[in-house]
């Protein structure tokens, strides 16, 4: 007799979220994903902490560690995973970090000021684009 066993598959996914505040958002979006199966005893919330802390633990070193992020830069995390017999499993071929690195306004300001110069003179003045 052989008895089925039962797979549950979701997908994580932090939308734009501080480099400083992602490890936050995987936890609670994986707590509120499984809260049916924490409910009726197929998952241990500790299992669930222990998942998210993985996955935050492998983040972290490719974010802070590999790639220099600092808090105020942002992320888009995006990550399957599968729940078997209570243990949550992250298919890591599947994690996709989209990162935005943020960018001094010194140097928006100066790079503005070169655009400004370079264009200087192809509009006619009724006919440019609208300046401040």
């Amino acid at each position: 007799m052989s008895t089925e066993e039962e797979v549950t598959k979701g997908t994580v996914r932090t939308g734009y979220v501080s480099a400083g505040g992602y490890a936050y958002k995987v936890r609670r979006v994986l707590y509120a994903q499984l809260k049916h199966l924490v409910q009726t005893g197929k998952v241990d919330t500790k299992e669930v902490a222990r998942a998210a802390g993985y996955l935050n633990t492998l983040l972290y070193h490719l974010v802070v560690e590999q790639m220099g992020f600092s808090k105020s830069d942002a992320l888009r995390i995006t990550v399957n995973y599968s729940v078997r017999n209570g243990v949550i499993e992250w298919d890591l071929d599947s994690l996709k970090v989209e990162m935005f690195k943020r960018v001094e306004d010194e140097q928006v300001s100066k790079a503005l000021s070169l655009a400004k110069k370079a264009i200087e003179g192809q509009y006619p003045e009724e006919e440019g684009p609208a300046t401040d």
